[in-house]
């Protein structure tokens, strides 16, 4: 579940940095807003290749309940048990 919430805090990131790099091609142009921008959608990428192969959306709760072994026992006729006894 933290992967989860993390990769999308990465994407947000990656989103913001973006947003935050066309403010820096305004006019007049604002260097410094470019460059937080452009760290905070490399940091967004980043955690997003991190954490997105770690995700687990399968419930842990449906897993299939294991049935106990049952022992099978042999069936012996009447005519064996005769032939063994005597």
């Amino acid at each position: 579940m933290i992967n989860l919430l993390v990769t999308i805090f990465g994407g947000l990131l990656l989103i913001a940095g973006f947003y935050g790099m066309s403010f820096g091609f305004a006019t007049p142009p604002d260097f410094g807003l470019f460059i937080v921008g452009l760290i905070s959608s490399v940091f967004g990428i980043i955690l997003m290749i991190f954490f997105s192969g770690r995700i687990n959306l399968s419930s842990k709760s449906k897993k299939p309940k294991k049935l106990p072994k049952q022992t099978v026992k042999p069936v012996i006729s009447k005519e064996k048990r005769v032939r063994l006894k005597g």
